[in-house]
């Protein structure tokens, strides 16, 4: 409140001095100018790792904190305070993508260089004495055993495919195809949970990964995971004329819903997991999936020819 004194001369009999109280409505929120700059600061660092998220949050409390002085004022300066909030806010949301996104690259980086060690070791974990009966998974159940003296001993009959109605077993892992579909992906998404789904119909093949053994358990990296793009483990679709159809994949922040990209599988266990192509020309009579095992810890790859009468639209 600023006081000012007017003296005005008047007319004898009426008083000599006038007093005029006048309210400046100049007052600056300095609160919401440094929440904006504290936000759009964040902008430009966001990529680096929690500083952008930090900057943002407190943008937004500067905001928060500038729009309760504000309209204590009457609302003077709220404009700030509201762009500050605003700004702070995208700042915080653009940090925790990227810190997601990174770690899940350095998730994907560690696995790799797992894999090389495991790969590393491999050849010297296979080789056995002469004379010596054991092969790759006989430390699995009898099942999962005789599955692998049987792929050993096929030769190049092991290459065949197999009957996508029965389950396939390869070392210590069984996978068994549930179900094949062509339509919209059901969808979940960090933000936006689980209520979204693909632009276009894709062929979807849901998978049942079974652990078989008693006492080992199986370190899952999956198809579909990001750490499977690192470590080259592939799955590949074609059909009877020889068409090859691409893998579809939502980001590292999206994936199908109710599938588990990786994880562990204990003995006896199982998950369900799903790959996602391009959908069949019209006409294919039977579709050849190929899936990496090493997306399994195992050696070779699971062959399933699929009908084209299992394919549900």
């Amino acid at each position: 409140m600023v006081e000012k004194t007017t003296n005005v001369n008047v007319p004898a009999g009426h008083p000599v001095g006038v007093q005029v109280n006048v309210e400046s409505n100049k007052a600056t929120n300095s609160l919401g100018i440094a929440s904006l700059v504290v936000g759009v600061l964040s902008l430009f660092v966001c990529w680096i790792p929690l500083v952008g998220f930090s900057l943002g949050g407190l943008g937004l409390v500067l905001g928060v904190c500038g729009i309760v002085v504000s309209l204590k004022r009457k609302g003077t300066g709220i404009g700030y305070s509201i762009a500050g909030a605003a700004v702070s806010t995208v700042g915080i949301l653009l940090g925790v993508v990227f810190d997601v996104a990174l770690l899940g690259m350095a998730e994907g980086l560690n696995e790799v260089a797992k894999q090389m060690e495991r790969d590393a070791d491999f050849p010297a974990k296979q080789a056995s004495p002469a004379g010596s009966d054991q092969t790759p998974g006989s430390d699995a159940a009898p099942g999962g055993q005789q599955a692998g003296e049987q792929l050993k001993a096929a030769g190049p009959q092991a290459l065949e495919y197999h009957d996508a109605a029965k389950p396939l077993q390869l070392g210590a892992v069984q996978i068994e195809i549930v179900s094949v579909h062509v339509g919209k992906v059901p969808l979940s998404q960090a933000f936006l949970g689980d209520d979204a789904e693909s632009v276009d119909a894709q062929l979807t093949v849901w998978l049942k990964i079974s652990n078989t053994t008693t006492n080992k358990k199986i370190d899952y990296l999956g198809w579909m995971s990001d750490s499977a793009s690192f470590l080259d483990i592939d799955a590949e679709l074609t059909d009877d004329a020889d068409n090859r159809y691409r893998g579809v994949s939502f980001g590292g922040m999206t994936a199908v819903k109710g599938a588990d990209t990786s994880g562990s599988i204990y003995p006896g266990k199982s998950i369900s997991d799903a790959v996602v192509f391009e959908p069949p020309i019209d006409g294919a009579k039977y579709l050849d999936l190929k899936l990496s095992a090493k997306g399994c810890r195992e050696e070779g790859e699971f062959r399933f020819r699929i009908p084209a009468e299992m394919i549900q639209f």
